[in-house]
């Protein structure tokens, strides 16, 4: 039997209703990452965030692509997605939490690309405030 919007709707709001599922959601937004990542940054055993994962997929929120061993998670580019986490992204602008796991990743950008002088001479603002907003210029 095919799922009813509203059953649909339903799932998509019960994913929504843990906080550290909207993290991961968030931090998705800068594009496709691991559990190992996720784990760096939310301190979870990754066992408790595999199965947040798989809350997010079961709602249609996010898909996998494997890669060897390696599972990488990204946001579902579909509309129903798009339409219910809108109201999402602008709440958590400046939601401190959500500015720091960006600024971990943003961290680590820097320091794998070899720009770790970066960190003293660029502010992490501008970089903080694309992710969670999702205008990167």
């Amino acid at each position: 039997m095919e799922e009813s919007p509203l059953d649909h709707l339903i799932r998509i709001h019960k994913a929504l209703a843990h906080p550290v599922r909207v993290r991961i959601l968030a931090m998705l937004r800068g594009g496709e990452l691991c559990v190992c990542q996720l784990n760096a940054v939310i301190g979870l055993a990754p066992s408790t965030i595999s199965a947040h994962l798989g809350e997010l997929k079961d709602a249609g929120l996010i898909g996998e692509r494997k890669e060897g061993r390696w599972v990488h998670y990204r946001l579902v580019a579909a509309e129903v997605r798009k339409d219910a986490l809108a109201a999402l992204w602008p709440a958590l602008a400046a939601d401190p939490l959500i500015a720091d796991d960006a600024a971990f990743f943003y961290l680590g950008e820097l320091v794998e690309s070899g720009r770790a002088e970066d960190l003293f001479t660029r502010p992490r603002e501008p970089r903080t405030e694309a992710y969670v907003t999702g205008r990167f210029g």
